[in-house]
């Protein structure tokens, strides 16, 4: 994803919001891509690791290492709750493109259950306006979950070649 990340010029000037972030190398990559806002957001103890590839990336922080040079800010998020999607959404009101990596391979963790999937949903449709983007990439672990996944929100999906890689 990250090399589709780099190839999208459109990414140039826009926001971009990653849910789940884990060690940030997707927003790291759109904001080398000249993304006008991004916001890297994660459970809180995801977060350090998220701090130090920015720094080590190039990317000076302020005192509180929230909020790095050229607009890249890293919160933390619980899909759903309402404080934390506030804080998200003071920095943009909507982004243009919401990236998805890899959120959905815990064990144990149903993404059409409703206590994952009703949070989900509430933090995309909170966080997206009618022309946004929404990126999920997602290793077919279990083919059967991504197929529910897309039906259930009524997502088209294929296979593309990324590189020498065919990814679906």
């Amino acid at each position: 994803m990250a090399e589709e990340t780099n190839r999208q010029k459109w990414i140039r000037g826009k926001s971009v919001l990653e849910l789940g972030c884990g060690l940030g190398l997707l927003g790291i990559v759109a904001a080398k891509c000249g993304a006008r806002t991004v916001v890297l957001t994660d459970l809180p103890h995801c977060l350090p690791p998220v701090l130090h590839n920015l720094q080590v990336n190039g990317f000076a922080a302020d005192a509180m290492e929230t909020k790095f040079e050229k607009n890249i800010h890293v919160r933390k998020l619980y899909w759903g709750d309402p404080l934390d999607m506030a804080a998200v959404q003071k920095l943009e009101k909507t982004y243009d493109l919401v990236i998805l990596s890899e959120v959905f391979h815990w064990p144990g963790l149903d993404i059409l259950e409703d206590d994952t999937r009703i949070p989900l949903l509430n933090t995309l449709l909170a966080m997206t306006h009618p022309g946004s983007v929404v990126l999920l990439a997602y290793k077919h672990r279990v083919r059967s979950l991504f197929v529910r996944f897309a039906r259930f929100f009524s997502v088209e999906y294929g296979c593309r070649t990324l590189g020498e890689k065919k990814v679906c």
